[in-house]
């Protein structure tokens, strides 16, 4: 490896194409999330493949970001925790509400409260995983954390409980090889463009590959996933580069709501969609509607923002 360079500025151009990575990898999370009720389908196997890809990126992307981020604590609690909090509450509520769950002991409701907002079997340990990704890469190196990942996702598999309150989910080294990868990419000046397309036939061999010698369901929890998610994200990265997407910069801006709240909603449409024939397409369905929603109620967060709630709200 050479020597660390200089940091780079993020230009508009690479911004955008940034945007429309987070925008992919959101619709990855809904493939993640969209419960499947023929597992032997063909589509219900690309489906997997595809949504073992979402988190990877967006760790590597905040990775990548970090080395030029200027947040302070008070800056990254109005981002990202308030947020946070506050949707993660109403959709806890919301999960109450539908399972009937409102008469249980108010210990019981609470405990599990605070297990849903820090990720313990629900979909929030991405924000927990990506706090603690941030405070340990600013003390240990980069190639140490990407060493004791591969080493927790080797283990996690056979070792790491798959229930309880320290899931494989909520350990932070299973996933800071992404992260520690953004940053040693921008770091060291790696380049992501490829002119000649070189890249994308070797990521394309490389996603082949795997997929030849992946045994069993597609998860975070193999060292396959790392070359699988990685070469994904380079292949998408140049396409993107390439042409210019508007829709998928503007999905991009508001991906971090979409994430927040989408759980229930990918819930109703899956059981609205399923037995009428388009269980195929019930993804992208889902993920239009919540992109909608989340635009058309940006629109009203922004038209009454006059005390700036908006970024209490996830929009930046």
């Amino acid at each position: 490896m050479g020597n660390i360079q200089h940091i780079h500025s993020i230009s508009e151009h690479e911004s955008d194409t940034i945007w429309g990575l987070k925008a992919l990898a959101m619709l990855s999370v809904f493939f993640a999330h969209m419960p499947w009720h023929n597992k032997d389908s063909l589509m219900y196997i690309i489906y997997s493949y595809l949504g073992i890809i979402g988190v990877p990126i967006f760790l590597f992307l905040s990775g990548y970001l970090s080395l030029q981020s200027k947040k302070t604590i008070g800056k990254q609690a109005k981002s990202i925790i308030i947020p946070w909090i506050i949707y993660a509450t109403m959709t806890f509520v919301g999960s109450v509400l539908i399972n009937h769950r409102i008469s249980c002991a108010f210990t019981d409701l609470l405990s599990d409260y605070f297990r849903w907002v820090c990720g313990s079997g629900s979909i929030y340990y991405f924000l927990s995983v990506l706090l603690i990704c941030q405070l340990i890469s600013k003390r240990l190196n980069e190639w140490l954390l990407v060493t004791v990942s591969l080493v927790s996702i080797g283990l996690s598999w056979e070792y790491i409980p798959h229930n309880g309150i320290l899931t494989r989910y909520l350990n932070p080294f299973n996933f800071i090889i992404y992260y520690a990868l953004g940053r040693l990419v921008r770091k060291y000046a790696i380049p992501l463009q490829d002119i000649l397309g070189v890249k994308i036939l070797l990521s394309t061999i490389v996603i082949f590959c795997v997929v030849m010698l992946w045994k069993g369901e597609p998860t975070y929890f193999n060292l396959l996933c790392v070359p699988f998610s990685m070469s994904f994200f380079v292949i998408l990265y140049n396409i993107l580069n390439r042409f210019n997407a508007p829709l998928l910069i503007n999905i991009g801006k508001i991906s971090f709501v979409v994430y927040l709240i989408h759980i229930q909603i990918v819930g109703v449409i899956n059981t609205w969609m399923t037995g009428h024939g388009l269980e195929h397409f019930k993804v992208f369905c889902a993920y239009a509607i919540v992109c909608a929603i989340v635009f058309a109620y940006k629109v009203i967060v922004l038209s009454f923002d006059k005390w700036h709630l908006s970024q209490f709200l996830g929009f930046r």
